[in-house]
């Protein structure tokens, strides 16, 4: 667990490093799924769902909260990419 903790807080640097070229908008992108495993990894969703025996559940909860996250981030990175080639087109 100690190591994935460590490569999450790695990619959460990597973040806010800009890679360049399209493999770093990839690489960017990807990177994003390291929050919500950190999250996951301490504990932060997971409250008194051991003594619900709630396990299933919970994994469910925050798998669809990823997933929404993903899809959160690609509409913003969708907008963001046509309203950079209108500035341009209009400049």
């Amino acid at each position: 667990m100690d190591i994935l903790k460590a490569t999450c807080a790695f990619l959460i640097v990597c973040i806010h490093v800009p890679f360049p070229g399209v493999i770093g908008e990839y690489f960017t992108a990807l990177t994003r799924i390291a929050v919500p495993v950190f999250f996951m990894i301490t504990g932060y969703f997971y409250f008194d769902v051991e003594e619900k025996n709630g396990e299933t559940r919970q994994i469910k909860k925050i798998f669809k909260l990823v997933l929404e996250a993903n899809v959160l981030y690609l509409l913003w990175d969708s907008f963001y990419a046509v309203l950079s080639r209108n500035r341009s087109f209009f400049a």
